[in-house]
């Protein structure tokens, strides 16, 4: 009984030892502690390659030449170059305005018996009547309707008996693109045309023309002399396609009987300044049947 006792006794004391020593106040651990000893390694992010963007392949441009509507373009890409193509009329700085018809022009008037003898000029004053459009019979193409007159005077001269009552004037119709001149016919058969070819496209224009010639009373001077009016009509019909709006109206001035019948058959081109043989001082030129939304 004894020994037990004193064996409890001895545990006792022991654990009462361990649990002192588990209570001793001892320094905290701090990174100042241990700076020294231990080496603090950071590891660098790996750099990432840079990007280098696939170069896209050149293109190997088709070009399709410049129109009257678009520049040189790329049938591929679409990229541009230059400009569009300039009208006939655009390229040599020519007026075009667009109608209706005003202004004033010579006419020559001639002795009927003697035409290349008796001849001189005298105004004539232009004015639009009417312009309209409809469709045509056939498909694709449109009938454009002109009509003109001019209001000019015949001249008598009672001391040389002379009575001057043949007047001439040139009407001509040409292309704004091109600058060709476009035949018709004097009768609404439609038997002439002119084939437009405009690069992208090729236009067929008919036109046809009826004139008519009507006269005034003279009006007599003290001395004899005597003027009467003259009233010139003229009805354009055309038969051009839906698309196309590149009639231009000419009115020529006519000064010389000669020039008259030479220069008829020969203005294949709109004539433009004095280094154009066929100039003449005077010449003006209406834009008929420009669209609104025309590109040019």
């Amino acid at each position: 009984m004894k020994k037990k006792i004193l064996t409890w006794i001895l545990t006792s004391t022991v654990l009462v030892s361990v649990l002192a020593g588990c209570g001793a106040k001892t320094e905290p651990v701090t990174s100042e502690s241990v700076e020294g000893t231990v080496e603090e390694t950071t590891e660098e992010p790996e750099e990432e390659p840079e990007y280098e963007p696939e170069e896209e392949p050149e293109c190997t441009h088709e070009w399709a030449d410049a129109t009257f509507t678009a520049p040189k373009t790329c049938v591929l890409c679409g990229e541009t170059e230059g400009e569009r193509r300039q009208s006939y009329f655009e390229e040599h700085g020519i007026e075009v305005p667009d109608a209706p018809v005003a202004c004033t022009v010579d006419v020559l008037n001639c002795v009927e018996d003697n035409e290349k003898e008796y001849q001189m000029t005298t105004d004539a004053v232009w004015e639009q009547v009417d312009c309209y459009s409809e469709p045509a019979d056939e498909d694709g193409y449109q009938f454009i309707y002109l009509k003109v007159n001019a209001i000019s005077q015949n001249h008598y001269y009672a001391e040389q008996d002379i009575y001057y009552n043949n007047t001439n004037n040139m009407l001509l119709i040409y292309d704004w693109y091109t600058g060709s001149r476009i035949l018709g016919s004097e009768d609404d058969t439609f038997r002439n045309f002119t084939t437009l070819d405009l690069g992208e496209i090729s236009y067929d224009v008919f036109f046809t023309k009826e004139t008519q010639w009507k006269y005034g009373d003279f009006t007599y001077a003290d001395n004899g002399d005597a003027t009467k009016p003259v009233k010139f009509y003229a009805n354009f019909i055309f038969k051009v396609p839906e698309s196309y709006d590149g009639l231009v109206f000419t009115v020529v001035p006519v000064r010389e009987y000669e020039w008259f019948l030479e220069g008829t058959d020969h203005w294949k081109y709109a004539p433009l300044d004095e280094a154009d043989e066929n100039y003449v001082e005077g010449i003006r030129y209406f834009r008929i049947n420009r669209n609104e939304d025309s590109p040019i």
